[in-house]
């Protein structure tokens, strides 16, 4: 959290000294995320990689489902949990990269869509992350819908306001929601 601060209040900082206005506005529209001007050649681009992402992260369902017991019993039944680790982050950042290449940085949809699928599903992780193939969409499109109506709602005008604020709206109380619930069951 405190690296996080220090480094978004130094790219805040950077958007001063920026001589043009358009600039400033599409790298805030790119730090809070977007799917504004995202068109079906952006979706073609990302799409190989988002595929080889889902099929990765359903292999390594089982090896998930494992570590779920434990480190020592994972350990004890013979699995590496470092390299797991390792390739399993591999697997969330090839993602994470190729959706944040089409969209920008949207806050929260990777944090509460697992929380919120895992409610519905369960903890088998292949569930899960079938769920959220099916749920992080829906999100999008209901933040998109609403970043698109919001503007004219607020203003009148027919702009957008970037789709990662509205998703950061919805994100933060599910997490304040999660954490009271945790807390009332003493797991915090």
């Amino acid at each position: 959290m405190i690296v996080g601060t220090v480094f978004n209040s130094l790219q805040t900082g950077l958007f001063f000294f920026a001589d043009n206005l358009a600039v400033v506005q599409s790298a805030i529209a790119w730090t809070t995320g977007s799917l504004t001007g995202t068109d079906w050649e952006q979706v073609r681009m990302v799409l190989p990689w988002s595929v080889v992402s889902i099929g990765l992260a359903i292999a390594g369902a089982r090896q998930c489902n494992v570590m779920l017991l434990g480190e020592q019993t994972a350990k004890s039944l013979g699995m590496s949990i470092e390299k797991v680790r390792f390739a399993l982050s591999g697997v969330a950042v090839l993602a994470a990269a190729a959706s944040i290449a089409v969209a920008g940085i949207v806050g929260f949809v990777g944090l509460i869509v697992p929380h919120m699928v895992r409610n519905l599903v369960g903890s088998d992780y292949k569930k899960v992350i079938v769920g959220c193939l099916f749920v992080g969409p829906a999100l999008m499109v209901g933040a998109d819908a609403g970043a698109r109506l919001g503007m004219g709602v607020l203003t009148g005008s027919d702009g957008q306001i970037p789709v990662g604020i509205v998703t950061g709206l919805v994100g933060g109380p599910y997490f304040l929601y999660l954490m009271r619930k945790k807390e009332a069951m003493g797991e915090i």
